[in-house]
């Protein structure tokens, strides 16, 4: 669980620095319980788990054919797959938020 909220928080501070769907794959990966054949495959492979977030496919697809022209939209995709992960940890049953702050 620590490494998930590890890699969770790396996640979340890479989403303006383009490794957004990079660190997403990892998550999927994780989430699954199953490795990745190679990095070269990655995307493609987390296409096909089970258990993703609404957006990771779209997002995904876009980045794997280099369609990254259009900023708006991207920025619309990775919003979208944001909000799906937090849907889909919320449907686990990960809590990584904390309504309380302890000093």
């Amino acid at each position: 669980m620590e490494y998930f909220v590890s890699l969770y928080g790396r996640f979340y501070s890479n989403r303006k620095k383009g490794r957004f769907i990079w660190q997403m794959a990892k998550l999927i990966g994780l989430l699954n319980k199953q490795y990745y054949t190679s990095r070269s495959v990655t995307l493609e492979e987390s296409i096909e788990k089970t258990i993703k977030p609404e957006g990771s496919v779209e997002l995904a697809t876009k980045v794997i054919r280099g369609e990254l022209t259009d900023k708006e939209e991207l920025y619309l995709l990775c919003d979208n797959l944001w909000l799906g992960l937090n849907n889909l940890l919320e449907d686990i049953g990960i809590e990584y938020r904390d309504d309380i702050l302890e000093l």
